[in-house]
C-alpha cells in the first residue's frame, strides 16, 4: 500500500496529512490519466492488420479491463481510497 504522494513539485507527502479536497483531486487525476491510457491503447488496435496483431491486440484490452495496468497508479488510487473510508469510520 502506497503511503508516500510526492506532488508535481516534488514534495513528498504522506496521505494521512493531506486534506481530503487533495485526496480527492489526486483519484480524479489518476482516473483521467488511466483513461487516457486505454483510450490511446483502444486507437492503437484501430492500426494494426491482420487476424493474429487484432486477436492479440483484443486480447491485451481485456486484460487491461480487469486487471488495469500493471503500476502504481491503481495502488495510489487504492491507497487514496481506503484513506477516505478511514475519515467517514473516524479511524
Amino acid at each position: 500500500m502506497k503511503r508516500i504522494w510526492k506532488t508535481k513539485a516534488g514534495e513528498k507527502l504522506r496521505i494521512r496529512e493531506m486534506t481530503t479536497q487533495h485526496i480527492n483531486n489526486c483519484i480524479a487525476v489518476l482516473e483521467r490519466y488511466n483513461n487516457r491510457r486505454l483510450l490511446q491503447a483502444e486507437s492503437f488496435g484501430m492500426c494494426l492488420h491482420g487476424e493474429q496483431a487484432i486477436f492479440s491486440h483484443e486480447e491485451m484490452m481485456w486484460k487491461l479491463y480487469d486487471y488495469g495496468f500493471e503500476d502504481d497508479v491503481d495502488d495510489y488510487i487504492f491507497s487514496f481510497e481506503q484513506e477516505l473510508e478511514r475519515r467517514i469510520g473516524g479511524k
